[in-house]
């Protein structure tokens, strides 16, 4: 059973990793897609708001 939940533990993290790096290019490349937009625009306003004197 332990040896299932490493399997597991692996492949979640593995997911995770490449979720984060589809997330990172997608916003890189500026493709919006439903869930990336809102996160952009966020990001957008937070370096808005340091360029504002």
């Amino acid at each position: 059973m332990s040896f299932y939940a490493k399997i597991y533990l692996v492949m979640q993290l593995v997911v995770q990793l490449v979720v984060q790096l589809v997330v990172h290019y997608l916003v890189f490349l500026e493709v919006p897609p439903m869930g990336i937009n809102a996160r952009k625009t966020v990001y957008l306003h937070k370096n808005a708001s340091y360029d504002t004197p």
